[in-house]
């Protein structure tokens, strides 16, 4: 075949093909979740809630609750990442190494969690009422940034829609959970057991499922 007939050939056959939307570039999917995540912060502080208003009332030298902290903002940035880089093609290695900081994450701040029990004990079923309303708090200033996520887990390509929408509410409510956990005047090992270190958790499969569907149908419709 010539030249200008295999030109032809390949104009035949791609003039009937739909033109493909590019991605959102990894990093700016990532920065737009956080600015998100910022806004919310920002309209709560100015509502007259600031996030860290109990700051000096917290026990900062207390080992259980340092570590509840630092793992949930490790959770925060790995799931997040591994949920969006896992919607990209050819960032399959980002995804799985997030995925793993991400656990390591969860390790310290369920660690931390039970450090909390042992030290504080259990004040019973007015912890677990607490808990209840944490998390709550986390899944509503997650809201926003998980919706983000979500689209553009819908827009890419998650070759697992399932796991990535785990990941993905899962990083976004522990972004919530920072602020929750630096803010609550609760106390008590279990409440920051269950209410701060496993609420991301929680929350990233309780919804992983249904999302995951919906992501993987909508997907197909395109």
């Amino acid at each position: 075949m010539s030249r200008d007939g295999t030109e032809q050939l390949l104009r035949e056959l791609a003039r009937d093909v739909s033109p493909v939307r590019p991605i959102p570039r990894l990093r700016a999917a990532t920065a737009g979740v956080l600015a998100l995540w910022a806004i919310v912060v920002l309209l709560l502080w100015m509502q007259g809630s600031p996030p860290a208003g109990a700051a000096r009332t917290i026990p900062w030298q207390a080992p259980g609750y340092g570590a509840v902290l630092v793992g949930l903002a490790v959770i925060a940035g790995g799931a997040t990442l591994a949920a969006l880089a896992g919607a990209v093609p050819g960032r399959e290695w980002a995804s799985g190494a997030s995925g793993c900081v991400a656990l390591l994450g969860l390790l310290l701040a369920v660690g931390g969690g039970l450090i909390a029990v042992a030290e504080a004990g259990s004040r019973g079923a007015a912890e677990w009422s607490s808990s209840a309303a944490c998390i709550r708090h986390a899944a509503a200033l997650a809201f926003l940034p998980a919706l983000a996520a979500l689209l553009f887990l819908a827009r890419g390509y998650a070759g697992r829609p399932v796991l990535s929408a785990a990941l993905g509410v899962t990083g976004t409510v522990a972004l919530g959970a920072v602020v929750v956990h630096v803010s609550c005047r609760a106390g008590g090992g279990l409440h920051m057991l269950l209410g701060h270190a496993l609420a991301p958790l929680l929350l990233g499969f309780l919804v992983a499922a249904p999302i995951g569907l919906v992501i993987r149908r909508w997907r197909r419709g395109r």
